[in-house]
This record gives C-alpha cells, structure tokens and sequence, in this order.
C-alpha cells in the first residue's frame, strides 16, 4: 500500500479554481487533469463556494487578532473572578478556625446537629 500524502489547498487556490469553473466556464473534469486534482475535490468546493462564498475568501475560518484579544480578555477576567472567590473563601476559612478553633464538617450518616455545623 502506498503511503500517500494528503494535500492542504489555501482558500485562494480553492477560489482561483472556483472561479475558473464559474468565470471561465472550464469543466472540473479537464480542469482536474491540468491541475492534478480529483474532480470530486473541485466539485465540493464549488458547492462550498455556492452554499456560502465568503467561506472560500482568504483567511476565512481563521481567528483574527482581535478575536484573539478578545478571548484572552475573557479568560484573564474570569481568571479575576475566581480568584477573588478563592480569596473570599480564604477569608471565610480563616474566620471560621478563629472562632471555633477548627472547621468541623458535619457528618451525612446522621442527623446533622448544631455543633457539627460549620461556623
């Protein structure tokens, strides 16, 4: 068996070739063979193209840099918010030791009563 290497086509080729079929009005078939490409490939990106055109336009379905800023703001802001939780919690904690000397966790098997209760 032949161990082949599959090829990745920029979205400008994938256009270029679209639009040769579209423009030109060039058969995918005779356009394969001059290309080297399967006929079936052009046939899909003509559908892509015609289902939704700007699909096929250069840097299509990358992120941009603002996109990217945008969610690396996202994450640092709710990096924050956890944070200050953990610190609120952390303050709880130590609120709860002071005034009891220890944080008792109550017990599920039984009732829970007062004094296993915690602060």
């Amino acid at each position: 068996m032949e161990d082949t290497k599959r090829n990745r086509y920029t979205n400008e080729y994938k256009l270029q070739v679209v639009r040769l079929v579209k423009d030109e009005q060039r058969k995918p078939g005779e356009l394969s063979k001059d290309l080297g490409i399967d006929p079936a490939l052009i046939y899909r990106w003509i559908r892509v193209y015609e289902k939704n055109p700007d699909q096929l336009q250069p840097g299509a379905g990358k992120s941009t840099e603002k996109e990217e800023l945008r969610r690396l703001k996202k994450k640092l802001s709710d990096a924050y918010e956890e944070n200050k939780i953990l610190k609120k919690l952390e303050i709880l904690i130590w609120v709860c030791w002071q005034s009891r000397g220890s944080i008792k966790i109550p017990s599920y098997q039984q009732e829970p009563s007062k004094k296993d209760t915690i602060c």
